[in-house]
């Protein structure tokens, strides 16, 4: 509660922790659901500011709040700057939050091959790694729906999902 991280109207299902404003000090971003992604930067008294709306990340392109389950953070752009990945629900692809380094991200999942192969799916684990070794972050995705009889309502949805795995070319990023 003094740090001020505390959120009763919500679920946190994934923390982040980056520097994502460069001034040397650990911020925290929080995967949260259903209410606006939280994303809190520290101050040297130990407290935390609430910054998700004025960073870009709060609600997607839409304006609505996403279900957001799983989150990472990495380079994936060799800019120097610390980017997030967010899963998020059904009907809500993943996020690639680009950090811009004037304290705002800007989604590039909508734009990519990323955001129309994650549409149906419902991400919760969701991590940068370099499956190849060849020195760019890449994407992997664990999916799957809460609700077995999902494909009755959504036929297009299924309850049991693939995992999705994106392998980052260095400027694009393309599924395998």
């Amino acid at each position: 509660m003094k740090a001020k991280l505390f959120d009763p109207t919500s679920k946190s299902l994934g923390v982040a922790i980056l520097d994502y404003n460069n001034d040397g000090w650990p911020d925290i971003f929080v995967a949260t659901t259903p209410s606006p992604t939280s994303s809190t930067a520290t101050w040297q008294n130990g407290t935390f500011a609430e910054e998700a709306l004025s960073a870009g990340v709060a609600f997607g392109e839409d304006g609505v709040a996403r279900g957001a389950m799983g989150v990472d953070a990495s380079d994936y752009d060799g800019s120097g700057r610390a980017h997030l990945l967010v899963g998020n629900f059904t009907n809500q692809m993943l996020s690639l939050y680009r950090n811009e380094g004037n304290g705002l991200f800007v989604d590039e999942a909508p734009r990519s091959a990323l955001g129309r192969a994650s549409l149906l799916t419902l991400s919760f684990g969701v991590f940068f790694f370099d499956y190849d070794l060849d020195g760019w972050p890449d994407i992997f995705c664990a999916n799957g729906h809460i609700d077995e009889e999902i494909g009755r309502v959504q036929p297009r949805v299924k309850y049991a999902e693939p995992p999705l795995l994106f392998h980052n070319l260095g400027r694009a990023v393309s599924r395998t």
